[in-house]
């Protein structure tokens, strides 16, 4: 196995503050605003008192098998550690699309975990029909935005880079 580099290791120390950065944050919101009725921006979003934990994923996807979710969420984390491990990518980018979807997934994996099911207080005013969510979903989806964004308009570009 090959050696880790000084700015690899860089990176993945990166990588590892903006995940435990992401998890603090999450927690921190779950305690301070689950439960809550609070109107954050009128007619945008505020904070719902959902009443009862997610045991689902999105949209309460397999809410009855958070065992399932548990599984899911070890071995994406297991295949993350292994791929990441081998690919080695350091473009600033890639790492915090990448740290964005770990840290969410930890911290609705730890509600899982912890709680039985994953606190969610967030909703959309304009949109009652979308469901309430969390801060780690967010990160979870800004992560995965971003990392569609690196796939499709930067990883060529660094592919070039790297050949040169």
């Amino acid at each position: 196995m090959e050696k880790f580099s000084k700015s690899q290791w860089k990176n993945v120390l990166f990588k590892l503050f903006i995940v435990a950065g992401v998890i603090v944050l999450d927690i921190i919101s779950k305690v301070a605003f689950y439960g809550k009725d609070i109107e954050l921006v009128p007619g945008v979003i505020g904070i719902r008192n959902a009443g009862a934990l997610n045991t689902g994923g999105a949209w309460g996807f397999l809410g009855e098998h958070l065992w399932m979710l548990i599984a899911v969420t070890v071995v994406f984390l297991v295949v993350v550690v292994v791929v990441e491990n081998k690919l080695r990518i350091t473009h600033p980018l890639y790492s915090v699309a990448m740290s964005f979807v770990v840290g969410g997934a930890c911290g609705n994996f730890i509600d899982r975990i912890v709680l039985g099911g994953v606190r969610d207080f967030l909703f959309f005013e304009f949109a009652p029909t979308f469901p309430t969510f969390n801060i780690a979903d967010s990160f979870l989806c800004v992560g995965m935005v971003l990392m569609l964004i690196y796939t499709f308009f930067v990883h060529k570009d660094s592919d070039e880079e790297n050949q040169n």
